[in-house]
């Protein structure tokens, strides 16, 4: 496994078992990208990152970590041009909006979409 600080510093390569600091202060890589976290009740959390950053290039942006900062999953958006751009979390259900105007519904424990509707 890499080191925290390498992962950091390139998102792109992600997969299940890396590490990021997702508690990263404002002048760390992840830190600065990080523009919602969710923590559920287990400790894990759901963090979205800033779409715009070359480390969400692939729309890549929403993931949940575990409580090291172990990525359990990577959300996939609709197709390549999509990306998240905020989440909302009632306590069961997570819920997305992305930049094609879809609303979406994604299973926490697995990080599959499944669209709800076109919101515009």
């Amino acid at each position: 496994m890499r080191a925290a600080a390498s992962c950091a510093r390139d998102l792109r390569g992600r997969s299940a078992g890396d590490v990021y600091r997702h508690q990263a202060a404002p002048d760390e890589p992840i830190g600065e990208h990080l523009l919602d976290k969710v923590q559920l009740p287990d400790g894990s959390s759901i963090v979205l990152l800033d779409w715009m950053a070359e480390m969400s290039k692939d729309g890549r942006n929403l993931m949940r970590l575990d409580v090291e900062g172990r990525v359990l999953w990577t959300a996939s958006p609709l197709d390549s041009t999509d990306c998240f751009v905020g989440i909302d979390w009632d306590g069961s259900e997570l819920r997305a909006n992305t930049m094609s105007c879809y609303r979406v519904s994604i299973d926490p424990n697995s990080g599959r979409v499944e669209v709800l509707h076109f919101t515009k």
